[in-house]
């Protein structure tokens, strides 16, 4: 029967599964090609792509280097180094500065105005770790539901970040271009009506060049920003689904046990399966918050087993045990306003259980 009921479960969810990995890959694919961008390698489909039909003809990806280069140039100089050529790979310092120019101009900018600025690096890695905590989760779930029998609950403290998403973050400069797109250098005027982009200055090319990089981060970007969303809504949908799967399994159940951590950490669940009976054993141990946590609305009865001469419950600060008496249960404090059923016998310390022990 619990092994029927961890199928059901699986089946109710793994639509849910399927698609977060899909997604997972397709955001994985994305922030690798980002990262190639941003260190200027950029693949010959991309340059076509930023390119008109005429514009293709005369410069293709064979003649890239030279271009990057300055050669065929014959118009006057500007700004050119010396020899009349440039570095290929000049274009990587306008890239750099721009980046930097962002980090720091984000850093500075004011958000009275209410408008949407980028989020800063801290918070972009809260934004990724938030929507990757609950990829990696949903995998260690599966996994564990694969091998095992049962229907496995994963805590917070169970869960580690995979190696697997580690190459999967997006860089917080990158992530601005997505609030904040690159502007066409002023050295390049209406670069769509220029028939050749052998015109270009030399150093002009690379301002371009750079340009083209930094706009082809911003349309991933917010791919990337896009895919992250849907796999956040796709997480919901699916705790959702496992909710409403667990919620048909418990309800057919006569008796429910869990743990204070378990009543504290399923509210809606039990709100859902609307119990009217709580019983709680050693309830002289567990600290009234706690207890309190396990409490809800439907509730008619409340049945409270312990012994308040033996344990209290357990407090790590010293100041709340002793000066706001944290360390006094429930239980405690309702023996001393109704008087309790005490038993009047122990099962376990009958002559013939005790003479073994």
């Amino acid at each position: 029967t619990l092994m029927m009921s961890s199928m059901a479960v699986k089946s109710k969810v793994a639509p849910f599964r399927e698609r977060i990995g899909i997604l997972a890959k397709r955001m994985e694919r994305l922030a690798k090609e980002i990262t190639h961008l941003e260190k200027g390698n950029v693949p010959p489909q991309y340059f076509k792509s930023w390119l008109t039909d005429e514009q293709y003809k005369t410069l293709g990806p064979q003649q890239r280097e030279l271009w990057l280069k300055g050669d065929n140039y014959t118009a006057a100089s500007h700004g050119q180094v010396s020899g009349g050529l440039v570095p290929p790979t000049h274009f990587l310092s306008y890239l750099k500065s721009d980046l930097r120019e962002r980090n720091e101009k984000a850093a500075s900018t004011s958000v009275s105005d209410g408008s949407k600025v980028a989020p800063t690096g801290d918070e972009a890695d809260q934004q990724r770790g938030s929507v990757f905590g609950d990829m990696e989760k949903e995998i260690r779930r599966q996994t564990h539901d694969e091998e095992g029998t049962h229907t496995h609950f994963a805590s917070s403290s169970e869960v580690k970040v995979s190696d697997r998403f580690s190459s999967t973050c997006v860089s917080a400069e990158s992530i601005r271009y997505a609030f904040h797109p690159p502007k066409c250098p002023a050295s390049v005027q209406n670069p769509q009506q220029i028939m050749t982009l052998w015109s270009l200055a030399p150093v002009a090319r690379h301002q371009y060049y750079a340009y083209l990089i930094q706009k082809s981060i911003a349309e991933k970007v917010k791919e990337y920003l896009s895919i992250q969303e849907k796999i956040e809504t796709t997480v919901c949908l699916k705790a959702h689904a496992q909710d409403e799967a667990r919620l048909e399994l418990l309800q057919q159940a006569d008796v429910i046990g869990l743990t204070t951590t378990g009543c504290a950490m399923n509210q809606a669940l039990l709100r859902a399966l609307k119990p009217r009976v709580l019983v709680v054993e050693e309830a002289a141990e567990v600290l009234e918050s706690q207890l309190i946590a396990c409490m809800s609305e439907s509730l008619s009865q409340i049945v409270l087993i312990g012994d308040h001469y033996q344990l209290k419950p357990s407090v790590v600060n010293y100041d709340l045990e002793i000066n706001n008496h944290f360390n006094t249960s429930l239980f405690e404090r309702l023996t001393k306003l109704i008087d309790p059923i005490l038993l009047v016998e122990q099962r376990r310390m009958r002559p013939g259980i005790s003479s073994l022990v």
